[in-house]
């Protein structure tokens, strides 16, 4: 096949149209050039990668003051999305403390477009199915990202940090949220964040996703499931495009990936309890298996 030669397909939304890749990408570290700063991320391949398929991607970002190897390890979406067919990536955050700017567009934007496009040489990335995921400050990232992007996030993850929407009006964000209601950090009710962003004036949760369905043009009323003992579901359907919402209000969770490593048993007991009994992970897989 010749560099100019491309690979439609009907997945996705639209076909897709891939030119031959110029890059041979595979699993690991690496670097790419952001305004003369050199980005770290991570790339994990799917388990049957074919560079000229179209292939789904998650963005994973970690929180305020971890890391690309702890978010990889510590949210699992490394390991169970590539089992699935995804591409994950797993960048780096900067600054002190490391993570990413809420601002605005800039740096870390920048930074997102330049490691999509260096995959992209390397992999037929489907346009259509651009998904970020997050924790705390990495999920407010992930949030802003797919508002401040709509055209490349396909969907919007959220751990312990619900953001309001703020994406347009004409172009409604399917978006899932999980947040414990005994979160240390970013308090469940809205407040003051406290830790290393503290200081930030962080939404209620429940209230915040209720604005991203009224946004999404989803029905008024929701359906409300307590899925287990310490797990409700907050289910909004009848959205403009079918952007649904869902949110999972995780009774005592602490700041916390439910279904994870629990933090208490490594040390960290004040980020609170971590429960078992639903894996966030898991539930973005399904959530975005459904969006084509």
């Amino acid at each position: 096949m010749s560099a100019a030669s491309t690979t439609s397909t009907g997945a996705g939304t639209g076909a897709v149209d891939c030119p031959a890749p110029t890059a041979v990408l595979t699993s690991g570290v690496t670097t790419v050039e952001v305004d003369g700063e050199q980005r770290e991320y991570r790339v994990t391949l799917p388990a049957a990668f074919e560079p000229a398929a179209p292939t789904p991607v998650i963005l994973d970002f970690h929180g305020s003051g971890s890391a690309m190897n702890e978010e990889f390890v510590y949210s699992g979406v490394a390991n169970a999305g590539p089992q699935r067919g995804y591409l994950v990536l797993t960048p780096q955050g900067t600054g002190s403390p490391r993570g990413w700017s809420l601002a605005g567009p800039g740096k870390d934007d920048a930074f997102v477009e330049a490691m999509l496009a260096a995959v992209g040489a390397g992999a037929c990335v489907d346009p259509h199915r651009v998904f970020a995921v997050g924790i705390s400050n990495g999920s407010a990232y992930a949030a802003l990202m797919a508002c401040r992007h709509p055209d490349r996030i396909a969907a919007v993850g959220m751990v312990a940090a619900t953001l309001v929407s703020l994406c347009p009006v004409d172009h409604p964000m399917p978006a899932i949220a999980f947040h414990g209601t005994a979160d240390p950090i970013v308090p469940y009710t809205g407040g003051n964040v406290s830790g290393r962003r503290s200081g930030t004036e962080a939404p209620g949760a429940e209230s915040a996703i209720a604005q991203w369905a009224q946004r999404n043009g989803c029905s008024p009323a929701y359906d409300e499931q307590a899925i287990a003992a310490d797990v409700t579901r907050r289910s909004w359907t009848g959205c403009a495009d079918d952007a649904s919402v869902q949110f999972f209000s995780i009774t005592g969770g602490g700041h916390t990936w439910p279904g994870a490593l629990d933090l208490a048993k490594a040390g960290k007991a004040y980020l609170g309890a971590t429960t078992q009994s639903i894996s966030a992970t898991t539930t973005f897989l399904d959530f975005f298996d459904r969006i084509r």
